[in-house]
């Protein structure tokens, strides 16, 4: 399996499945706890970053597309397959459509106080293919498997492009 280290999400209004600043119940997605392969019927998927590895156990951010709707799906390996793919469940959702502000999500190479951080995914305005001013962020924490609001001080993203 491909993992590629940059994922943008652009032109889209969104929330999270985290719980809104506004101290409002988390929304509750469907598909946490749900295993990969197989995808959902009429889901695909798109760019992923891996966030983490604790020994044989990696952690990825994984985008979802499904007609207009966009998700990030925070997954932990669960082992292989019997054709020797990654298996996966996932821990948490964070769907592009619930976030209100505007701008692009980028994961999977952003750093924190100038340090790389692979669990920052990051929304804001992308100037000249980098993120400085970032509206909100989120640790996909591989220790708790959930995405958790973080403040957004000190992170910075760079949008690489990816593939030919």
């Amino acid at each position: 399996m491909a993992v590629a280290l940059v994922i943008v999400m652009t032109g889209c209004s969104a929330t999270s499945s985290p719980a809104p600043q506004t101290g409002a119940a988390p929304a509750v997605s469907p598909y946490i706890g749900a295993t990969y392969p197989p995808l959902p019927a009429g889901w695909q998927d798109g760019r992923a970053a891996l966030t983490a590895t604790v020994g044989d156990v990696q952690y990825i951010v994984q985008e979802m597309v499904q007609a207009n709707q966009q998700m990030l799906w925070f997954m932990e390996s669960t082992g292989r397959n019997a054709q020797g793919q990654f298996t996966w469940v996932v821990t948490d959702v964070l769907t592009r459509s619930d976030i209100k502000e505007s701008g692009s999500l980028i994961w999977g190479s952003c750093t924190l106080n100038d340090e790389p951080d692979e669990e920052i995914v990051a929304l804001g305005e992308r100037k000249d293919g980098v993120m400085e001013n970032v509206q909100r962020a989120w640790r996909a924490n591989h220790l708790t498997g959930r995405f958790e609001l973080m403040t957004t001080t000190g992170i910075v993203c760079q949008d690489e492009p990816i593939g030919p």
